[in-house]
C-alpha cells in the first residue's frame, strides 16, 4: 500500500481479513487502502460499518475531505468520543 500498489495491497487485506475477520486492525487498513486508491466511497462504506466505532475515524475523515464533504469530516468523533 505505502508503494502506491492499492491492487495487491488490497488482496492481501483480503486475505487477511478472510483468516480474522473480526479484527479492526484488518478492516481499518482496508478503508485506509481504498483511501489511498481514491476510493473514497469505498473507504466511507467499510468504516460506516465497522462494529468497533473506535478505529477507522482517521480514515472517515480524510475521504470526506478528499469528495469535498466538509460537514461530515467536521462531524467525525475523535479517539475516544465514539460509543
Amino acid at each position: 500500500m505505502e508503494l502506491g500498489q492499492f491492487e495487491l495491497a488490497g488482496a492481501e487485506f483480503s486475505k487477511a481479513q478472510v483468516l480474522n475477520p473480526m479484527s479492526p486492525m484488518i478492516t481499518e487498513g482496508r478503508a485506509e487502502n481504498f483511501k489511498g486508491a481514491r476510493r473514497y466511497d469505498d473507504a466511507i462504506n467499510i468504516v460506516l460499518n465497522m462494529p468497533d466505532k473506535n478505529v477507522g475515524w482517521l480514515a472517515l475523515a480524510d475521504a470526506y475531505v478528499f469528495k469535498g464533504m466538509y460537514q461530515e469530516a467536521i462531524k467525525v468523533p475523535a479517539v475516544g468520543e465514539c460509543d
